[in-house]
C-alpha cells in the first residue's frame, strides 16, 4: 500500500468519524419579503440561521457566494449570532434574479 493512498484512507476516515459523531446541522434560510417582490437597487436580506439538533450555533462562520442576472458575482463570510442567524444583503441593479448560495462545513 503506497504511503499516498494510507494518507487518503485516513484522511477519508477522520472526515468520515466527524460526520458520524456531529449531530444533525440545519441551514435555515429566508428573506426578509417575497423574493420576487424586489424591486431594481432595493436591498435584499438574505437570513440564515444555523441550527444543530434543535439548538442554534453561535460564532460560526457560514460561506456565502452570490451571483445573478447582472453576471456580478460575489463571495464572502458572515459569522452566526447567539441565537444563530446571519445576514447577507446584496442588490441587482438590472430587472433580473438573484441567488445566495450559503454553505457551513464543520471539520
Amino acid at each position: 500500500m503506497s504511503y499516498r493512498f494510507r494518507f487518503l484512507s485516513v484522511l477519508v476516515m477522520m472526515v468520515f468519524s466527524r460526520f458520524v459523531v456531529a449531530g444533525t446541522v440545519w441551514l435555515n434560510w429566508g428573506t426578509d419579503k417575497e423574493p420576487v417582490s424586489y424591486g431594481t437597487n432595493e436591498p435584499m436580506r438574505f437570513r440564515v440561521q444555523l441550527v444543530e439538533d434543535g439548538s442554534p450555533l453561535a460564532g460560526k462562520t457560514l460561506k456565502w457566494k452570490r451571483f445573478g442576472d447582472d453576471r456580478q458575482e460575489a463571495t464572502g463570510e458572515v459569522v452566526t449570532s447567539a441565537d444563530g442567524r446571519g445576514e447577507v444583503v446584496s442588490s441587482i441593479g438590472v430587472p433580473g434574479f438573484v441567488v445566495a448560495k450559503g454553505s457551513y462545513l464543520n471539520i
